[in-house]
């Protein structure tokens, strides 16, 4: 439902920390308050904000802040010109805002050019709603150019956060809450989104040798939730192929019990194998969980690949849970 109220009203009834300093007609999104608080959201700005940090690392930059330290375009300069190879013929130091936004609009034109020259309508980002410290116009930006420029990274999937669709009047401000999408989910990246690739597909084609840190890493993952049913995990591929452990993990990280008349505790044929995962991956689902990348006859088949699928997708939406009960050193 869309509010709209004097402007300095609205404002202050929506809490907004951002400048909105719209032009009559103009619209944009800002993201809402509550939503710096969303644990995805925190876990995407902190692999961003690595990111930025290990690629500048040689540079001496660095960032803390998705919101705060882009906007005068030194960063942003810096990482075009790694990355992009590009040399822009402009002071490092920009201090008065004109300055700023020229460079700006330079740095942000070559950008456009390498990241979105086939899709334009991919440009979620301006000139001013960067140098206005628009939270969701950085991240779009940046997200974008780890795609582009580092697609071995490992962007969360299905990062949506709740934000203000606001349209600036004569003497109004009318705002309505939408969902932005950040990244894909993992249905959309299986379906060929183009903006990011699965990233177990990605760590086998980019960097095959870090496979058995992923793998083992999986395994550390369901051993800690299995734990408490006195079960242990050591191969990660075969102990999952008959479904049972996967069930078992399921009831684990999600809370409940799965009847026993449900699957095959002692699955003897490949058909009983397979009817165990079929049930898992419908219990992810019913979970909140992605459709499943993966088909049932896969995993029974032993692929690493897919159960390693299968596997990210439980531990990208438990790993908090997963740090957290694990035992603390004295």
């Amino acid at each position: 439902m869309a509010t709209s109220l004097n402007v300095s009203d609205l404002m202050k009834d929506l809490q907004l920390d951002e400048d909105c300093d719209l032009d009559e007609n103009e619209t944009t999104l800002v993201i809402q308050p509550n939503a710096y608080r969303d644990e995805q959201f925190l876990q995407l700005s902190e692999v961003l904000l690595d990111w930025v940090n290990c690629t500048l690392r040689e540079e001496n930059v660095k960032v803390r802040s998705v919101k705060d330290d882009f906007f005068d375009g030194l960063v942003l300069q810096h990482l075009l010109e790694k990355l992009g190879r590009v040399k822009l013929a402009v002071p490092e130091i920009a201090l008065s805002e004109e300055i700023q936004t020229h460079k700006l609009n330079l740095i942000l034109q070559n950008l456009d050019k390498q990241l979105c020259a086939q899709d334009p309508s991919k440009v979620k980002w301006t000139v001013k709603s960067i140098h206005s410290k628009n939270t969701l116009a950085t991240m779009h930006l940046l997200i974008r150019m780890v795609q582009h420029f580092s697609p071995k990274v490992l962007l969360p999937h299905g990062v949506s956060v709740k934000a203000y669709l606001l349209e600036k009047g004569k003497n109004t401000l009318k705002a309505e809450q939408v969902m932005e999408e950040l990244t894909p989910n993992q249905l959309q990246v299986e379906r060929g989104c183009p903006s990011s690739d699965n990233p177990i597909d990605v760590i086998f084609r980019v960097s095959p040798e870090k496979v058995p840190q992923v793998e083992q890493m999986l395994l550390a993952f369901a051993n800690g939730h299995l734990a408490g049913l006195h079960l242990d995990i050591t191969d990660l591929v075969t102990q999952f192929a008959d479904g049972v452990m996967l069930v078992l993990l399921l009831g684990q990280l999600s809370g409940y019990f799965v009847p026993l008349h449900s699957y095959y505790l002692s699955p003897e044929s490949r058909e009983q194998k397979v009817h165990n995962v079929k049930l898992a991956l419908e219990l992810m689902e019913d979970d909140g969980n992605p459709m499943s990348p993966v088909q049932p006859e896969e995993i029974v088949d032993v692929d690493a690949k897919a159960a390693m699928k299968i596997l990210y997708i439980l531990y990208n939406k438990h790993k908090a849970s997963s740090i957290a009960s694990q035992p603390q050193s004295s």
